[in-house]
């Protein structure tokens, strides 16, 4: 039997328009439900989300895959992607999302920047947040900023995580925070790069023990020494890349995740 889904919408962070997800739930529904959380760039119905979707579906629990405003299905005008805005998006859906399905133990999966977010969340406490499963996260955003910085403008190099501070030029990074950047669908305002350029949010993480992350031992892109916290749940699998898109890698995760958030 395939599983109901649903239309959901919440008000977006810009005036007048609307965020939008899909709620997926299994026929014999048990009272936790896991949001997915990509951030910008991102889309809810990629491999990865899909393939977790469906198995989380299998075990009884309710799933949200929503878009933030800029992207997929939400509405938009010109997106500004900053922390406060990709909030403000978050705890509205989570709201709307509570009050349809009557669910009261939510958890959230964070794949990179969304991370970022799920972290974010979980110290919000008005939105008790029940656990939090962080798949290749990118929470030093301020050494990972330069060091991507640092990726771009020395392509004749071979950069990576342990030597990139050797080429790394601060005048220029902060010259290129200045600049407006156009990415599908964002519009990446100054505001975001600065403020991204002074984050680690590995130092909001106080207990992690509702924390699980998830990495892979060859992500260049988030290398495993960028994160500067030691997580009590961790799972290092070996030969997988950032964005999970091969299936066998993919499908070596799921199970710790669904075993994770359920009681």
């Amino acid at each position: 039997m395939q599983n109901p889904k649903e239309l959901i919408s919440a008000p977006s962070y810009q005036e007048g328009k609307n965020v939008y997800g899909i709620i997926s739930r299994p026929e014999y529904a048990k009272d936790i439900a896991v949001i997915f959380i990509a951030w910008f760039e991102r889309f809810w119905y990629e491999q990865k989300w899909r393939l977790l979707n469906e198995e989380l579906i299998k075990n009884g629990v309710t799933t949200l895959q929503f878009d933030f405003t800029g992207l997929g299905i939400s509405e938009w005008i010109y997106n500004q992607p900053t922390l406060e805005n990709c909030m403000s998006d978050l705890e509205s859906i989570i709201k709307k999302f509570s009050a349809q399905t009557g669910i009261s133990q939510i958890s959230l999966a964070g794949h990179s920047l969304g991370s970022c977010i799920a972290v974010v969340a979980k110290n919000v406490e008005a939105l008790s947040i029940d656990k939090v499963v962080l798949i290749s996260p990118a929470l030093n955003q301020k050494d990972l900023n330069r060091y991507w910085f640092t990726l771009s403008t020395n392509k004749d190099i071979k950069i990576n995580y342990d030597n990139y501070k050797e080429y790394f030029d601060e005048e220029k990074y902060q010259e290129s925070l200045q600049l407006h950047q156009t990415k599908k669908a964002n519009i990446i305002h100054p505001d975001y790069g600065i403020q991204m350029s002074k984050k680690d949010f590995n130092d909001l993480i106080e207990d992690d023990t509702d924390m699980l992350v998830i990495q892979w031992d060859k992500d260049s892109t988030v290398p495993l020494t960028s994160n500067n916290h030691t997580f009590t749940n961790t799972i290092t699998l070996a030969g997988g890349d950032h964005d999970l898109e091969k299936p066998e890698i993919v499908n070596q995760r799921i199970s710790s995740a669904v075993n994770f958030v359920l009681p």
